[in-house]
């Protein structure tokens, strides 16, 4: 069993981050799980919400909308739709686009596509606002 993990966090266009840390906790959809080294194989679809890593018992974590984590012998691969470090998440902006796009949501009906997309929007500024939070 390795002592460290490597996470490799990537989206459609580019490769975000490459570290070694402790252990990561990652936003799937039926909640939050944690891996850390011997982790048993896994491949798994992600949730929005905050991605943490630890360090040296420091915490870094990026705010990511969907896709995919697979994890196999102490390597974490996150395709993600989207993300976002949360040093570059200005919190009030997103908190006000959180309002808006929750206003929006409660205006179309439920059969359009639109619902869908606001519905997206609402679960990427609201990861955003629980990452920016930190």
């Amino acid at each position: 069993m390795a002592e460290r993990l490597t996470l490799t966090l990537v989206t459609p266009t580019h490769r975000i981050l490459e570290v070694q840390c402790d252990e990561v906790r990652i936003p799937g959809l039926k909640g939050y799980f944690g891996v850390r080294p011997g982790h048993e194989p896994l491949l798994t679809t992600l949730d929005a919400g905050a991605l943490h890593f630890f360090m040296d018992g420091k915490d870094d974590a990026y705010a990511i909308v969907g896709g995919f984590a697979e994890i196999q012998d102490d390597k974490v691969l996150v395709l993600a739709d989207e993300a976002v470090h949360v040093e570059t998440i200005d919190l009030e902006h997103e908190k006000a686009a959180l309002d808006e796009a929750r206003l929006k949501l409660c205006e179309v009906q439920a059969d359009l596509v639109e619902h869908k997309t606001a519905a997206a929007k609402v679960r990427r500024h609201a990861a955003r606002v629980a990452a920016g939070q930190i």
